[in-house]
């Protein structure tokens, strides 16, 4: 097992939701510097000391009798100290991590013939997979790993739709090209859109992104991966599954750590209410407590579509939200 410091650089600003204005601004990302270095353990110095020699007592005498002097015993020589041989350091190893917030690559279904909708301005700029992300590829491509909150889903199957629901966020199968032209390896999926096109438009997103080779996380389907040594493993709850997975998850972690050889448990949380500067104590605080109280090693919040605080609890961070990134 590895022990892992975590050391955070912060980018903190309003991430600029996709539009043709934001994206003249540019796109912020949100990374996390992660330095782990290999548990150690000293070894003891071991020392021989020489054994004690036994001195011969001499001979009782009487006082008729001359005394008779004892023979000198020899002294041995102390057996030189053996010095410990010394433990070499341990090397940290560094691993960077990109976090960014809500990503709905797609619009709500009535919208997408509108110009001036994601499904617009995409088709304006020819369908260039690399425009919505573009200010934040050097990030992207320079860390080791980026993961975003994926709103929405990514399908061609628009039938699916769920007309219970008053907004339905999609995204061509093809925008899938956006994350992995973007550098994005791995996305959270349990949030409030996941289901707009009910659960099999759901399964054809996620069969979509393992296609590409996109990583991700939904309620008890966790992810693994691993960068220079270190293997990290991914959750992903919104609100009401929170409760659900609320005892799962303190399993849960202990096993990825403990059968899985996981040294880094990010768990990321969609809750909050939307657009409040500040975060609750009732299902944010209380949730990102649970994860870390079980060993998580950092929370990542999503949902309320602002920034909003951090917290350092037990030595770990909780980002309880971090805003809109492309939506």
């Amino acid at each position: 097992m590895r022990r892992v410091l975590l050391s955070v650089l912060l980018l903190l600003s309003l991430c600029a939701a996709f539009s043709a204005a934001a994206a003249e601004k540019g796109s912020r990302s949100f990374p996390v510097k992660i330095v782990a270095a290999p548990s150690h353990t000293p070894t003891a110095a071991v020392t021989a000391s020489p054994a004690p020699t036994p001195t011969a007592s001499p001979a009782p005498t009487q006082s008729a009798a001359p005394v008779e002097t004892a023979a000198p015993v020899q002294t041995v020589a102390p057996t030189e100290t053996v010095a410990p041989t010394p433990s070499p350091s341990p090397v940290p190893v560094e691993v960077l991590l990109s976090l960014a917030g809500d990503c709905t690559l797609g619009a709500d279904e009535k919208t997408h013939s509108m110009p001036e909708s994601y499904i617009g301005v995409m088709l304006a700029n020819g369908n260039d997979y690399t425009y919505p992300l573009r200010y934040a590829l050097p990030y992207f491509t320079a860390d080791d790993f980026t993961l975003v909150n994926l709103e929405g889903i990514l399908s061609d199957r628009a039938g699916l739709i769920n007309t219970d629901l008053y907004l339905n966020f999609r995204g061509p199968k093809s925008y899938v090209n956006i994350l992995t032209q973007s550098s994005v390896e791995g996305v959270s999926m349990s949030n409030n859109h996941a289901l707009d096109y009910t659960i099999e438009g759901l399964r054809d997103c996620q069969a979509n992104l393992d296609e590409a080779g996109v990583q991700w996380a939904y309620n008890d389907r966790y992810f693994t991966f691993e960068r220079k040594g270190v293997k990290f493993a991914v959750f992903s709850f919104r609100r009401y599954y929170m409760e659900v997975y609320y005892q799962w998850l303190e399993e849960a972690i202990s096993r990825v750590k403990r059968q899985e050889g996981v040294d880094f448990v990010i768990v990321c949380l969609h809750h909050g209410e939307e657009y409040e500067a500040k975060h609750n104590d009732h299902d944010q605080t209380r949730f990102a407590h649970h994860a870390i109280d079980y060993g998580a090693d950092l929370v990542v919040g999503t949902h309320p579509h602002v920034l909003q605080g951090i917290e350092v609890y037990k030595n770990r961070l909780i980002l309880y939200s971090l805003g809109n990134f492309s939506f």
